[in-house]
């Protein structure tokens, strides 16, 4: 594969293009100078808010069990009554796995999952902030997309001692390198992005649907032609699947399953989109605003996206390009998961 430079910069004069490198990196400092303060502010905020810990729920407890488990040696186990030592399969390793390595130093197991959450916090804030600047060079864009995280599902998830915040970080930054692999044809962007994927299912089994969304999106959007399209897919699916596909295999040598959980179809009923629809709408406002008036705003929204998408595909403008090829992931994502 070959990256495709902009049309402009490779006309521009020497001169020229020797002025835009050295405002790169005159910008470089500052921006890196932005993410740290927008990690360490997002650090403080979860911090600051736990002092006596994050909250721990029945799912917790598998989690710190297995880490403690981890920690002293004693394999992905969880503890159950009278000691007996059970395969953890339920649930995936990561996030067992990355508290373990916290508790290693000597960190009490409630400690570890308070830190890790208030350095995911920062992490997930300035990877909003930095994505945001990247796809559209917009500097007020950048400067809210951390404020997202404010809101009270992503703070209260950040709060908890849950998987859910490494989802974030794997997913998030996978979609941004898929999208950056579309802009650019970067084979090191396509490999990145799919063992994000990976590594975000072994943090939730629901991330297992963001190697489709990969094979989707490389399908319809990719500017190859069809040959390296189908190989750029066999790609993402060898790698995006290698991990899972070891961390499965081991649970049905453990425990004759794969997770632990029954496999089920689940038909889009008036019902079902009730329920998405409050999930939306406790987003912002705890009260039960009409259901039809929401539905039309999501569908204005989806379909102004992929306006966007479409006109900014077409666009000789780079930026309007790139911010093109990460709004259709986001629309192809929204819809698929």
């Amino acid at each position: 594969m070959t990256t495709h430079p902009d049309a402009a910069t490779r006309a521009a004069p020497d001169g020229q293009v020797r002025a835009q490198k050295t405002g790169r990196c005159l910008r470089f400092p500052i921006h890196a100078a932005w993410l740290l303060s927008v990690f360490l502010a997002g650090f403080l905020v979860v911090w600051m808010n736990s002092p006596w810990g994050v909250g721990a729920y029945h799912d917790s407890l598998f989690y710190f069990s297995a880490s403690s488990n981890m920690a002293n040696g004693r394999g992905v186990y969880w503890t159950g009554s009278g000691g007996v030592l059970k395969p953890l399969t339920h649930f995936p390793p990561l996030y067992p796995g990355v508290l373990a390595l916290l508790v290693l130093p000597g960190l009490h197991v409630d400690l570890a999952a308070r830190v890790l959450s208030s350095v995911l916090f920062g992490l997930n804030a300035a990877l909003a902030g930095h994505a945001i600047w990247n796809s559209t060079r917009s500097v007020s864009a950048a400067l809210l997309a951390p404020l997202v995280f404010l809101l009270p599902p992503l703070l209260g998830a950040h709060l908890q001692a849950m998987s859910e915040p490494l989802f974030y970080l794997m997913t998030v930054s996978g979609l941004w390198l898929l999208a950056r692999y579309l802009w650019g044809n970067v084979s090191r962007d396509l490999l990145l992005c799919s063992l994000l994927f990976s590594l975000a299912f072994l943090a939730r089994y629901s991330a297992g649907v963001l190697v489709l969304v990969g094979a989707i999106t490389i399908g319809l959007m990719s500017r190859q032609q069809l040959k390296s399209r189908v190989q750029d897919v066999a790609k993402l699916l060898t790698v995006g699947l290698a991990l899972p596909g070891i961390w499965l295999a081991r649970n049905f040598v453990r425990t004759g399953n794969l997770t632990n959980r029954t496999a089920g179809t689940h038909p889009i009923d008036i019902d079902t989109v009730r329920r998405f629809l409050d999930v939306i709408s406790f987003w912002f406002t705890d009260t039960y605003p009409s259901h039809w008036r929401e539905l039309v705003l999501i569908m204005i929204w989806i379909l102004v996206l992929v306006g966007i998408a479409l006109v900014g595909r077409r666009s000789n403008s780079p930026t309007r390009r790139h911010a093109a090829c990460m709004i259709s992931v986001l629309v192809i994502f929204l819809v698929a998961y």
